[in-house]
């Protein structure tokens, strides 16, 4: 039974509370090892590409390249240069319309259409015109993409609307009177016409919602135009929806692919003829200034290598104050005292986070209630007087007067504590030595001079072989070990 109880005490029991807590109130050691690794490895790494980029083509190879060479030879290939930039730039344009384009993307298969048709009458004949090239503006199409979602580009919604129109002339309208010998009158021309809205998408409702956002966009502009003074009326004819297959889409988007696959073609085209028409010192210049452009897209990616060194400075900061904490051979926990005394502390007493600035002090604490959790934490000042009281009350019953407070820390937080209990203890009426038995003669000889000890135990400090000492020191001189309470200096 002894053997199976030392060997319960001695296990090691690891508390991942406790030990998140340890790196928790470490973290400026974390942040500053990320710092640094960040600047070591940051700069190493960006420093290498700059390297590399540097020596990939030296200042000198152009000069070298072009020394031996004509004007004409150099002018040749500057011309078929600027080609390549044209060639490549019409290709990235393309491609980039064919992933951009919301017209692009639908289903030419499953088409839905909804077309509204407005009459509208006028004295301006330029009023339809109006409606088509500024009824709609970016804000609108802005909202069509919201509604589309899925990152749909606002500079592409504009094909999936149309604003069409047609317009004659109405009537005249003659104004005359005559005073005296003169005549006067106006003669005013009246117009209407048929503007159309088309909308086209692949769902319903989609579509629906689109064509509102266009519709609103034409009564906000009719009304706008009328304000201004301008005679107009306009009220809606048709509201038509339908679904078909676009032959015109499929077309179109067919259209767009195969022009993209035909610059290609043409681009190698002409790389076939270039190296038919340049001589070998000019197909040399010509593929350096080329691979001299693509290196304008090669760059220093020091973001990337910042990042990558302060993730490693996190994680290797995170291991060391790991093993460390694994490392410390003093008890860890109010469990490891309680497994070593075989007796529940009379209470804890924790030291306030240090930190001034309150995001500081925001992480220790957050740090507090981990290493804490479900532990009732009290004022520094009350938790030594409610530990004193039971303490006094404890010895009241056991008719105890003189007693040792036995403390193997030698820390400044747990000196101070060490010396208020002392002093709170002596305030009410017992006599109370301070000492460690486990490492002084003299102590021992004072223990013996005591009824009763009491043990102050220090996380992360007091050692579990200095805690068993003492308790066997105190067994050995028939002083009775009448409770034990933990102090928790901030980690």
């Amino acid at each position: 039974m002894e053997k199976e109880q030392y060997l319960e005490e001695d296990e090691a029991v690891i508390d991942l509370g406790d030990m998140a807590a340890f790196l928790l109130h470490r973290w400026r050691i974390i942040i500053i090892v990320s710092i640094i690794l960040m600047i070591l490895v940051g700069g190493f790494m960006s420093y290498r590409d700059w390297q590399g980029l540097k020596n990939k083509y030296k200042d000198d190879t152009y000069q070298s390249m072009t020394q031996d060479m004509t004007d004409e030879q150099i002018e040749t290939v500057n011309q078929f240069f600027n080609r390549y930039l044209t060639y490549k730039q019409r290709i990235a344009n393309n491609q980039q319309y064919v992933d951009s384009s919301i017209r692009m993307k639908l289903d030419a298969a499953n088409v839905s259409v909804s077309t509204r048709e407005y009459l509208i009458k006028t004295d301006a004949q330029q009023v339809l015109l109006s409606f088509s090239e500024a009824a709609l503006d970016l804000d609108d199409y802005k909202r069509m993409a919201e509604i589309i979602g899925t990152d749909a580009d606002p500079r592409y919604v504009g094909e999936l609307v149309s604003i069409s129109n047609s317009t004659q002339q109405d009537a005249y309208a003659i104004d005359t009177d005559k005073v005296g010998d003169v005549i006067n009158g106006s003669i005013s021309n009246d117009y209407n016409g048929i503007l159309t809205l088309r909308v086209i998408y692949d769902r319903k409702d989609i579509c629906e919602k689109l064509t509102a956002v266009a519709n609103d966009a034409i009564m906000t502009h009719f009304q706008k135009l009328k304000d201004a003074g301008i005679k107009l009326e306009v009220k809606e004819l048709t509201n038509t929806y339908t679904e078909r297959v676009d032959q015109g889409l499929f077309d179109y988007q067919q259209s767009m692919i195969e022009t993209g696959a035909n610059m290609v073609s043409d681009y190698y085209a002409f790389q076939t003829e270039a190296e038919k028409s340049l001589d070998e010192d000019e197909i040399a210049l010509f593929k350096y200034l080329i691979e001299k452009k693509e290196e304008v897209k090669d760059s220093i990616h020091w973001k990337k290598w910042m990042a990558i060194g302060f993730g490693a400075g996190f994680v290797l900061a995170g291991v060391c104050l790991l093993i460390s904490y694994l490392m410390i051979p003093a008890i860890k926990t109010a469990d490891d005292a309680r497994r070593l005394t075989r007796a529940d502390s009379l209470g804890t007493i924790s030291q306030p986070p240090k930190a001034r600035a309150d995001a500081f002090r925001l992480i220790h604490d957050i740090a507090n209630r981990v290493e804490f959790h479900g532990v009732l934490q009290l004022d520094e000042s009350e938790a030594v007087s409610i530990i004193s009281e039971r303490i006094r009350k404890i010895t009241e019953i056991k008719n105890i007067d003189n007693i040792t407070l036995i403390a193997d820390a030698t820390d400044e937080y747990s000196k101070d504590i060490g010396g208020r209990c002392l002093a709170a203890l002596k305030d009410r009426g017992l006599n109370v030595i301070a000492g460690n038995p486990s490492v002084s003669a003299e102590d021992i000889m004072a223990l013996r001079e005591t009824k009763g000890a009491v043990l102050m135990l220090t996380t992360k400090k007091s050692l579990p072989e200095s805690i068993k000492r003492n308790i066997s020191i105190c067994e050995e001189s028939s002083v009775p070990v009448i409770g034990n309470f933990i102090v928790h200096p901030q980690s």
